[in-house]
């Protein structure tokens, strides 16, 4: 591949129903539970819960994401004198194939996942797997032993220390092939040579995984890492090849200015964020783009009117692309909005909340409709999903709540992905009751699947609570939402 560079450029809704003629939208959906790996009971965090996050669905219906499961791994320690090895399980987010929970993606004997402080790994983006490769990718919190040096004793060696980073890693699903993306560590001094720490995998098509990495733009007279910057990331999984892009600001502030991939369609079309410094008061500002894998050129769209900033999550075949952006008439909130590169036009979503005007749109399937979240409450910190046909005549953003019916026992918070079918995948809190028959909520993922019958809205809220003083299943269903980690990688 040639070496890119990109140098510019219901009691559970909280708004009515849209009465809009849509084009796309299905009268409802089936929520169907992703389910989750099975936890070790009694765990001082998870306590015994199922918990699932769901990231990405292919044109398969297959989803891919993260779920709390027993890990071990081996320590070595120092006790008077005598290293002690010991065995160390703890629950920890394992990257999840949801058709097969007993598939594993990411091998415990790699121990990817544990780092310095951060424990976890995620599949991020899955590949079609009738019609294309059928790739998996993901990243996973790892460490490295970087050794530094005294600039002020003839670069004499201080030893090593152990310093976190992020490694990105692909899964073969056919050949159940578990392959990490070499990282490029620190030599001596900075050359020619592109150098990185971490690398994250956002979003895939087949041939490319595109993301971001930490690349070192700046070392010390001894080779000592001084800085590092947030770069674009295009790998060709064919050739087993790694593109890095600069970011879009030049000059003197090129070495700490950020540039990110986070979406890619079938014709190799790139979105992202990059900087740009604005002339008027020389600050830094985060500005969406758009690019190609072929090309040398990053095109900026600054967002809707007025905006001083903005970014893409992804883009579809026709080049329709979303994000965030704030504008004229809200400088201090970002809402969601899309950009038709055909008519290079830019167009606001909108938001479920009239009192937090706060939205980002998160992905787009190739009929237009548009998915993301909605900012719900402040204190307690909560977001609500929601669906958009860009098609419709005056469209507004639906709670995806009020399109499922109200007695399925789950509270929808966010939404990552849809696919050409219209599936949606997110997460969510779900009605569960144990064996002794208490209820309560487990963060699960779930998947949406579109149905031609208007969905049941009619529910009253019961209050069930029980004799010992216990929530409501309803009110045990909204707690999970506020310690919800919406974990996206920006």
């Amino acid at each position: 591949m040639q070496k890119v560079s990109l140098l510019t450029a219901s009691v559970l809704a909280l708004m009515p129903l849209s009465s809009v003629v849509a084009k796309s939208l299905p009268a409802a959906y089936d929520i169907v539970d992703l389910g989750a790996f099975e936890t070790d009971s009694g765990d001082a965090v998870s306590d015994g819960a199922k918990t699932s996050f769901g990231y990405a669905i292919n044109n398969d219906n297959s989803a891919v994401g993260a779920s709390s499961a027993p890990h071990t791994y081996t320590i070595e320690r120092e006790v008077n004198g005598v290293i002690v090895v010991e065995e160390v399980t703890f629950n920890m987010l394992q990257s999840i194939y949801f058709p097969d929970l007993n598939r594993t993606i990411t091998p415990p004997e790699r121990g990817l996942g544990i780092g310095a402080i951060t424990n976890g790994n995620f599949a991020t983006t899955i590949n079609d797997e009738t019609n294309g490769d059928g790739l998996i990718g993901g990243y996973g919190y790892d460490t490295i032993e970087l050794e530094s040096f005294d600039v002020d004793d003839s670069c004499a060696s201080l030893g090593t220390n152990e310093s976190e980073i992020r490694s990105a890693y692909t899964f073969d699903i056919a050949d159940n092939l578990f392959k990490l993306t070499p990282n490029v560590y620190a030599g001596q001094a900075l050359g020619s040579e592109i150098e990185y720490t971490s690398s994250v995998f956002l979003d895939s098509i087949d041939g490319y995984m595109v993301g971001y990495v930490e690349r070192i733009t700046e070392k010390d007279d001894c080779g000592n890492i001084s800085r590092v910057a947030r770069r674009g990331l295009i790998y060709n999984t064919d050739t087993d090849t790694i593109s890095i892009l600069p970011s879009y600001e030049t000059g003197e502030y090129e070495t700490s200015a950020i540039s990110t991939v986070r979406g890619i369609n079938s014709a190799g079309t790139i979105v992202g964020i990059t900087n740009r410094l604005d002339d008027t008061d020389e600050s830094r500002r985060s500005v969406a783009y758009y690019g190609d894998v072929g090309s040398d050129t990053l095109n900026l769209v600054t967002g809707l009117t007025g905006a001083t900033a903005s970014y893409f999550w992804d883009v579809n075949d026709s080049e329709l692309m979303v994000g965030a952006s704030n504008s004229e008439s809200n400088l201090s909130n970002f809402v969601a909005f899309y950009y038709d590169n055909a008519t290079e036009q830019a167009f606001e979503i909108g938001y479920l909340n009239d009192q937090i005007p706060s939205s980002e749109a998160l992905a787009v399937n190739n009929d237009n409709l548009i998915v993301g979240v909605s900012r719900a409450s402040i204190s307690p910190s909560s977001y609500r999903p929601f669906i958009y046909d860009a098609d419709a005549t005056d469209a507004q953003p639906i709670d995806l709540n009020n399109l499922i019916d109200c007695d399925a026992g789950w509270v929808l918070s966010e939404v990552r992905a849809i696919n050409d079918n219209g599936w949606i995948i997110g997460t969510g809190t779900v009605k569960v009751v144990d064996n002794e028959g208490k209820v309560g909520a487990e963060v699960r993922a779930f998947a949406l699947q579109p149905r031609s019958t208007p969905a049941n809205q009619t529910c009253e809220v019961v209050d069930d609570t029980n004799s010992s003083g216990g929530l409501s299943w309803f009110a045990a269903l909204l707690l999970p939402l506020a310690g919800l980690r919406r974990r996206r990688s920006h």
